[in-house]
């Protein structure tokens, strides 16, 4: 079983590509804290969050499990498409 751990943006919008391949959405928090690092210009100016080290908190989160016939560089390779806006008819 492949699952992909999303938060912040990619939570409520995993994007077309992950949403067909999605079987099931199993909620959870963050293992780790997070918080804002930047503004998104690609997703009109909202908050981007970024692991880290010291300080944040941990935010709601699910992970996305996978169709069993999804590999492991397919759902890198989704994912990767996802976060560049390369994934066709989005």
């Amino acid at each position: 079983m492949i699952a992909i751990l999303a938060f912040g943006s990619l939570l409520d919008d995993p994007g077309k590509e992950l949403a067909t391949a999605m079987v099931e959405k199993r909620p959870t928090e963050t293992p780790f804290a997070v918080e804002f690092a930047r503004l998104s210009a690609s997703r009109g100016g909202a908050p981007t969050l970024a692991p880290v080290d010291s300080g944040g908190g941990t935010v709601r989160a699910s992970f996305l499990v996978l169709d069993n016939d999804v590999s492991l560089q397919e759902a890198k390779d989704m994912l990767w498409r996802r976060e560049t806006n390369k994934v066709a008819n989005q």
